[in-house]
């Protein structure tokens, strides 16, 4: 199992290196608690927004850097306060960043 402190805190950037925003917690599978999605809060409005953590990769300045520019993650499904996601929202999710495949 993958330590979620990892990714709290860390500065999350597309692939061009620009910021899309920071981990404000990590949301885990319920039966393998595994990391599934991050939330970023992309300080826009103070609004949070999920982002897979398969997709991430760390930097060697201890930043995540994912392959989604912020308009594609603040398009995502926004973060609840309790940041449980039901099934149909993590489908959702999967879709919109195309983890189907």
């Amino acid at each position: 199992m993958q330590d979620t402190a990892v990714f709290r805190h860390r500065t999350v950037i597309d692939p061009t290196g620009h910021k899309v925003g920071t981990v404000s917690d990590v949301v885990s599978d319920p039966t393998t608690l595994e990391p599934r999605w991050l939330v970023v809060d992309t300080g826009l409005l103070r609004s949070s927004h999920y982002v897979p953590v398969i997709a991430t990769e760390r930097t060697s300045t201890g930043e995540l850097s994912v392959p989604f520019d912020k308009g594609t993650v603040m398009a995502a499904t926004k973060a609840h306060g309790s940041h449980v996601l039901t099934s149909q929202e993590e489908a959702e999710l999967g879709d919109h960043y195309n983890l189907h495949n």
